[in-house]
């Protein structure tokens, strides 16, 4: 591995590379801070699903769920996989678990890869490799859904506007923003009735000499009928930097 490549983080995060095909990520990721952030990113939404019960994934959605439920079959089932981050310039603290299975190498890991991906993207966490600095217009396809919403909130200097559409089971996100101070790590979270923030998509903002870039999507593992607020969150000091309320259904 000598660049950025979401599907192994995400396959090396689930656990599901062989030990020298994790050893090969192990390198880059010592060398590498950006990778390191992603890979912390995608553990965090593998433990997320790890703790859904495997019967309301596997077994429960409904069929228009069934590109969720072939991933998670693809990968076992169950996407806790045992590999660590290791620490910079040093060694991982613990070896991935090997897996089998036909086929060439490359093959087989991008069948898990594309495996691990669709189950980050799919259920809450979505992490997102752009960075955002300035807004763009409201995503006209997910506004259009059915039982779609589209709020606007503004707190301080930030202001957002964000499209939320329902599915079985969780709700998909999009948000454009304009505000952000530059360099933060952010967090888009939908906020269900009790109070818990479900994270959608997370992101880094870009420096202010950098292009715009478009809006933040995700998804976020949350009942639609739950839902009554959309924010982003300062991952660094936990701070609200903008949230508007909204309800589907």
């Amino acid at each position: 591995m000598t660049g950025h490549d979401p599907q192994l983080l995400a396959a090396h995060a689930l656990g599901l590379l062989t030990p020298a095909e994790a050893e090969t990520v192990d390198r880059h990721l010592r060398t590498c801070a950006a990778c390191r952030a992603e890979w912390a990113r995608s553990r965090e939404t593998a433990d997320l699903v790890a703790g859904v019960p495997p019967e309301t994934l596997v077994d429960g959605p409904p069929p228009r769920d069934l590109p969720l439920r072939r991933a998670l079959r693809e990968i076992g089932g169950s996407p806790a996989g045992d590999h660590r981050l290791p620490e910079a310039g040093g060694h991982p603290r613990r070896r991935a678990r090997r897996r089998s299975g036909g086929g060439t190498p490359n093959r087989r890991v991008g069948r898990w890869a594309a495996a691990a991906a669709a189950v980050l993207a799919l259920v809450g966490g979505g992490v997102v490799a752009g960075r955002l600095t300035a807004p763009g217009p409201a995503g006209a396809v997910l506004a259009a859904a059915p039982g779609a919403r589209t709020v606007t909130g503004e707190q301080g200097a930030v202001r957002m506007t964000a499209s939320l559409a329902p599915a079985d089971g969780w709700v998909r996100v999009e948000a454009a923003l304009r505000g952000v101070p530059p360099g933060r790590d952010c967090t888009l979270v939908v906020v269900g009735a009790d109070g818990t923030a479900r994270p959608a998509a997370h992101w880094r903002t870009a420096p202010p000499r950098d292009p715009p870039a478009p809006p933040v999507a995700g998804s976020a593992l949350i009942e639609p009928a739950l839902v009554r607020a959309v924010a982003v969150r300062d991952d660094a000091t936990g701070a609200t930097l903008v949230e508007t309320p909204v309800a589907l259904g």
